[in-house]
């Protein structure tokens, strides 16, 4: 027993001294698993590196309100300033928010060419060229513009950008730091006066039927007329009880309804239910209509296009009942 414990103490000590000796030999080299094969060459992983740095967008609210001076004079309200150039960056958040202040039928649209109104971009319409807010309505679109360029804000109902109702909207590429921001008041264009076209002709019935064909005509958007029976604006005269049908088309751009009126300033003074469409329900371009109507109470009445403001540029005669 003696023997094999002195035995084991030997070798424990020879242990000792090889690991002391041979210490430096252990730590200058690893495992030998950890070594590469003869031949080959090991490379460290290659650290990802950090992807771009992107500015990131804001979000802009902008409140647009339709205004009408005069009905030959419109202009945009844009957080109190008259047409402003708006200045935004690629990837904005833009909110905007519109309000038909006015009388007339409005909508809002961002677009590549202020003659196109449909060249809409961002998908940034509140409305459209046939689809419009009407007074004291609202409505809101948000979006990202995402192509720098210089585009135009206007109103999408024909004519209407060419009576004011348009301004630059400006994206820029955004570089680190910038900002966006609303710039510049510039006033809207517009023609302050049209003159109206005197009728030029009477067209007199007796007839206890009669038939009248009426066209909405556009010589631009500040100078409207009808034809009626191939006449400009005529006065037109008929008996009481008598039965009219009148024959309607739009041969404009801009949306018109007609309407007989005791007063041409109050678009919903109709009389005898003789209305082919409303001040709020309108004709698009090449739409028609008809009415039938039987006008029971001699005086002298106004037919005129109902679309506030258009009476004003011309559509306007007037119809006399006589006993």
């Amino acid at each position: 027993m003696g023997k094999g414990i002195a035995l084991i103490l030997i070798v424990m000590a020879v242990a000792g001294g090889l690991h002391v000796a041979l210490g430096d030999f252990w730590h200058k080299y690893p495992p030998m698993n950890q070594v590469a094969k003869t031949g080959t060459t090991t490379t460290p992983a290659p650290t990802p590196a950090p992807a771009p740095s992107v500015p990131a967008g804001e979000s802009r609210t902008f409140t647009f309100v339709f205004k009408e001076e005069s009905p030959v004079k419109l202009h945009f309200e844009v957080d109190g300033q008259i047409n402003p150039d708006i200045e935004v960056y690629v990837g904005d958040t833009i909110t905007i928010n519109v309000r038909n202040d006015g009388a007339m039928p409005h909508s809002f649209g961002i677009v590549s060419d202020p003659a196109d109104l449909n060249s809409v971009v961002f998908n940034a319409a509140v409305g459209s060229s046939t689809q419009f807010l009407l007074a004291k309505q609202e409505g809101t679109v948000t979006f990202k513009p995402d192509k720098a360029g210089e585009y135009y804000y206007i109103c999408l109902v024909a004519g209407h950008a060419d009576l004011g109702m348009k301004g630059k909207f400006i994206v820029k590429e955004r570089t680190t730091g910038a900002g966006g921001s609303t710039t510049g008041t510039g006033a809207g264009t517009g023609i302050s006066e049209a003159g109206t076209t005197v009728a030029s002709k009477v067209l007199s019935f007796s007839d206890s039927k009669v038939d009248l064909s009426f066209t909405f005509e556009e010589e631009s958007p500040v100078k409207l007329h009808f034809t009626v029976n191939g006449e400009i604006n005529p006065e037109i005269r008929v008996k009481a009880g008598s039965t009219v049908t009148i024959h309607i088309k739009n041969n404009g751009v801009m949306p018109h309804s007609f309407g007989i009126v005791s007063d041409p300033a109050n678009v919903n003074s109709v009389v005898f239910n003789a209305a082919v469409g409303s001040s709020t329900q309108f004709l698009l371009a090449k739409q028609e209509g008809t009415v039938t109507f039987k006008p029971d109470k001699a005086g002298e009445y106004y037919y005129i296009c109902l679309v506030a403001g258009h009476a004003d540029l011309g559509m306007k005669g007037k119809f006399i009942v006589e006993q």
